[in-house]
């Protein structure tokens, strides 16, 4: 007994892998259960959110403190602290519904905050998380196949015979609001997977691919070659090291080839150029303060659809330049954590990073007020980061750092 309650005071895995598998496991009984089962009053999901985020918390008050979040990882969890703040005020102001799950994300950056976990807490939250996308997808596709859940009716698969393998034809969505949410899902997961080793990055990278090729979102495919250059230039640690000239031609390639694509097959990037326009063109009648969603619901004549497929866009437009400005600076902020981050890891952890960026391009994928799968992803990355710099904590290998501060 006192083994256990000495390894629940000085192990932050505990509470970090309860914050991992929250998102996903919420997200998962949504789609099955939908509101179709309710206490009192609350779904299912918003139910389990609490009940995990409340262990978490439990075993979060047990943990002795050893630090608190420091140097450039303290400003990062202060600024999600505010950009929530600041989201979650417009949004009242505007006279839009929040759900009580918002009211998580906060205590969540206050446990991270006060008591940030480990590197080892950090990639054990983090493996936690990437194994419950992968359990949540597999189960989801085995409710489909299976008919217990009738498959939802999306596009026309862009890549047919593998659908076949897979027993759909339309692009898969698994249980994400649709395929431009699920793609990022397989992006993150095949971009993590160099994070990890043996079978379990076998397994992530393999899922990883088998969502982006069934939900087939042009954006995440573009993300994931992103990430990979940003891999090749920040320094790979393997035996082949690339000259300048090598780096600069290999991206120089693929940015010819990806242009052709778009300027010869795809120059309105799927039709969000034109929604772009729209969202741009209302903006400058609402530059400090946006619209507001209920701003943009009440003006159908402006937009063709009621979010702008564009993060940095559309948040310009819902948010102004007020919830713009510190929410991208949230962004900017974790990229610094991400790449001062020890040399082991600061390739494939840029590398996701970039992907997170790059996939918010062609969708919207974030809302500053709860944390959804896609934010969690970068919390998850930034603390492993955070956590790879603090002074004393090689238990995964790495060579330990010669700063404390990220």
């Amino acid at each position: 007994m006192n083994s256990i309650i000495s390894s629940l005071r000085t192990n932050s895995s505990f509470y970090w892998i309860f914050i991992g598998v929250a998102t996903p496991v919420a997200t998962f009984t949504n789609y099955v259960f939908a509101q179709s089962i309710t206490i009192k009053g609350q779904s299912l999901a918003i139910v389990i959110s609490f009940v995990l985020a409340g262990i978490a918390f439990l075993l979060w008050l047990i943990l002795r403190r050893e630090h608190m979040s420091r140097g450039w990882f303290r400003a990062f969890v202060i600024l999600n602290l505010v950009s929530w703040s600041v989201i979650a005020l417009q949004v009242k102001a505007d006279g839009d519904q929040s759900a009580h799950t918002v009211f998580l994300a906060p205590l969540v950056y206050l446990m991270v905050l006060l008591k940030p976990p480990s590197l080892k807490a950090a990639f054990a939250g983090a493996d936690a998380f990437a194994w419950t996308l992968v359990a949540i997808s597999v189960a989801t596709h085995l409710l489909h196949v299976s008919g217990i859940i009738p498959f939802p009716t999306w596009a026309e698969l862009r890549v047919p015979f593998v659908g076949e393998l897979f027993g759909i034809d339309s692009r898969w969505a698994g249980p994400f609001a649709s395929t431009s949410d699920s793609s990022p899902v397989g992006a993150f997961l095949l971009m993590y997977a160099f994070l990890r080793t043996g079978s379990t990055r076998i397994v992530f990278a393999g899922i990883g691919i088998t969502i982006i090729v069934l939900s087939t979102s042009f954006t995440s495919i573009f993300a994931v070659v992103a990430g990979l250059l940003t891999a090749l230039w920040v320094g790979l640690n393997n035996k082949w090291r690339p000259t300048l000239i090598q780096k600069i031609g290999i991206t120089a390639s693929v940015a010819i080839v990806g242009i052709f694509y778009l300027v010869t097959r795809d120059p309105t990037f799927n039709g969000r150029t034109y929604i772009w326009v729209d969202y741009i063109q209302a903006w400058f009648k609402f530059p400090v303060f946006g619209m507001g969603t209920n701003g943009i619901l009440s003006h159908p004549e402006w937009f063709t659809h009621q979010h702008g497929h564009n993060y940095y866009i559309d948040i310009l437009t819902r948010h102004g330049i007020a919830g713009f400005s510190i929410t991208v600076a949230t962004l900017a902020v974790a990229g610094v954590v991400v790449f001062k981050s020890s040399k082991d890891l600061r390739p494939w952890l840029g590398a996701v990073y970039v992907t997170f960026l790059f996939s918010l391009i062609g969708e919207t994928l974030i809302d500053w007020r709860t944390l959804g799968y896609v934010l969690m992803e970068l919390l998850l990355i930034t603390t492993i980061a955070g956590a790879s710099r603090v002074p004393k904590v090689n238990d995964l290998g790495f060579s330990e750092p010669k700063h404390s501060k990220v």
